[in-house]
């Protein structure tokens, strides 16, 4: 937990009247070489981190809403138009 916490990071950007809402990575993947009795390789550490982002926005907002990874979109109590797609 400690890792996900120092490796990745929850940000926000607000251009020309666009938020964005975004998770990164702080610091690249690790990669290590590696020889076994199998064979040699290369080895790549990586971890699993999940956020949820809640907004609270205008009622009569446009929204147009994107996400990857097989997240879900839930989009409540706005009458402006929205389009939601996963990327």
């Amino acid at each position: 937990m400690d890792r996900a916490k120092r490796d990745v990071k929850a940000r926000c950007t607000n251009t020309d009247g666009l938020a964005k809402f975004y998770v990164e990575r702080t610091v690249p993947l690790q990669t290590a070489e590696t020889t076994t009795a199998a064979g040699a390789g290369t080895m790549t550490t990586s971890i699993q981190v999940r956020y949820d982002f809640q907004r609270e926005v205008p009622r009569r907002v446009n929204l147009d809403l994107r996400t990857v990874n097989d997240a879900g979109i839930t989009v409540k109590g706005t009458s402006g138009n929205f389009a939601a797609c996963r990327q």
